[in-house]
C-alpha cells in the first residue's frame, strides 16, 4: 500500500490548543489520503520547515513572505473570512498565483478568484448521526456563548424577553486579542428567565452537555471563519439566530432554517490584528459592553416558531453533510495536486 502524503502544516496556538478546528476541517476528513503535522506559529515570522520546496499549510494567517516570494514553495492557505476581511485588495493582488486557497466562505473564495488565485469552495457540515438531536418538548433554553461581546444585557435580556426563554446558559468567555471591556455579567434573572452561569472555559464535552440541554441558539460571533459552534446546533435542530454577516448568512436561509438578526455598529470594533497586516489599531475606550445594537423586528420574533426552524435546520444539514462527504475527493485532490 502506497504511503499517504505527509503535510507539514502551521496553526496559532489557539487552534491548537483549545479552538481544535483545524482537526475538524482538515486532518479528519483528508485521513485517508494524506497525514498532516500541525505545528503552533506565531503568525508572523518563518516557522522551522523541513524542505521548503515541500507543501506546506497555513490555518488562518497567511504564509510569511519568506516563502510566498520563493516561486518553488508549495503553499496551500486556508484562510477565514473574520479574519481576512480586514486585508486591503493591494495585499491579495500581490499574493503569488501559485497559492492554493481552499475557501470555507463564498466571500473568501469571491475575493481570492477575483485576483486570480486557484480556489477552492467548501463548506463544512458535522455529521448530524452523531450529534443529539434537539429536544422541544421542554422548555425554551436559550445558550450564549460571550465570545466577543456581540450584544450587551439590555439587547440580551429583550431577546430573551421576545423568544420566552425560560433559561439562559451564558458562557462568559472571551477570545484571545478581545477587548476585556467587552466581558460582562448578568443578574440571576433577566425579567422571566433564569441565568446559568457557566465557567469560562469548557473542554469540548462538557460544552456539548450544556449544548445538548439547549433548543436555541445564538451564534456568538460578528463574523465567523466557518462558525463551528453555530453550525453544530443547527445541525443538532437548534433554532439559530445569527446577525446577517458572513459566515451565518451563507448557512441560515433567514426565516426558513433560522433567523438572520438585522444590526447597527455602536463602535469601529476591531480585534488585534496589528501584528499581521500592519494597521494601527484605535484605542477603544473604557466601558463598551457590546460591538452591535439589534434593530430586529421584535414582534416578529415573538411569533416564530422556532420549532419548526430548528426541524428545517437539521435537514437542511444533514443534506450538507452528505455533500460535505463526497466533496473531500475534490478536496483531496486540490491539496494534492
Amino acid at each position: 500500500m502506497k504511503n499517504k502524503v505527509q503535510i507539514e502544516a502551521f496553526a496559532l496556538p489557539f487552534h491548537i490548543e483549545r479552538s481544535k478546528s483545524h482537526i475538524e476541517i482538515v486532518s479528519k476528513p483528508l485521513q485517508s489520503y494524506c497525514s498532516f503535522t500541525f505545528q503552533k506559529w506565531d503568525g508572523i515570522h518563518l516557522p522551522s520547515v523541513k524542505n521548503i520546496h515541500t507543501r506546506h499549510l497555513f490555518f488562518q494567517y497567511p504564509p510569511p513572505e519568506e516563502l510566498l516570494l520563493d516561486k518553488k514553495a508549495r503553499l496551500i492557505w486556508i484562510p477565514m473570512w473574520d479574519h481576512v476581511r480586514y486585508y486591503s485588495d493591494s495585499y491579495w493582488m500581490k499574493l503569488p498565483k501559485t497559492l492554493r486557497v481552499v475557501a470555507f466562505s463564498k466571500s473568501i473564495f469571491q475575493k481570492a478568484k477575483k485576483y486570480g488565485l486557484p480556489t477552492l469552495y467548501l463548506q463544512y457540515f458535522p455529521n448530524t448521526e452523531k450529534l443529539k438531536k434537539t429536544n422541544w418538548n421542554k422548555e425554551r433554553v436559550l445558550f450564549y456563548w460571550n465570545r466577543i461581546g456581540l450584544i450587551g444585557q439590555d439587547d440580551l435580556s429583550r431577546l430573551c424577553d421576545a423568544l420566552n426563554i425560560n433559561t439562559l446558559y451564558f458562557q462568559n468567555q472571551l477570545d484571545p486579542g478581545i477587548l476585556k471591556s467587552l466581558n460582562y455579567k448578568l443578574p440571576s434573572k433577566l425579567r422571566n428567565t433564569n441565568v446559568v452561569y457557566l465557567q469560562e472555559y469548557l473542554l469540548k464535552e462538557q460544552y456539548m452537555q450544556y449544548l445538548n440541554k439547549s433548543n436555541i441558539y445564538l451564534a456568538p460571533r460578528r463574523y465567523e471563519g466557518i462558525g463551528i459552534s453555530y453550525i453544530e446546533a443547527l445541525s443538532r435542530g437548534n433554532c439559530v439566530l445569527g446577525v446577517n454577516a458572513p459566515t451565518m448568512n451563507e448557512y441560515i436561509i433567514h426565516k426558513q432554517n433560522g433567523y438572520l438578526l438585522s444590526y447597527r455598529s455602536d463602535e469601529k470594533f476591531l480585534p488585534n490584528i496589528k501584528r499581521i497586516i500592519g494597521i494601527r489599531i484605535p484605542k477603544i475606550f473604557g466601558g463598551i459592553r457590546h460591538q452591535i445594537r439589534l434593530t430586529v423586528d421584535w414582534n416578529e420574533l415573538k411569533y416564530l416558531c422556532l420549532k419548526d426552524l430548528g426541524i428545517q435546520a437539521r435537514k437542511y444539514c444533514e443534506n450538507g453533510y452528505q455533500k460535505w462527504r463526497k466533496d473531500r475527493d475534490k478536496y483531496a485532490d486540490f491539496i494534492l495536486n
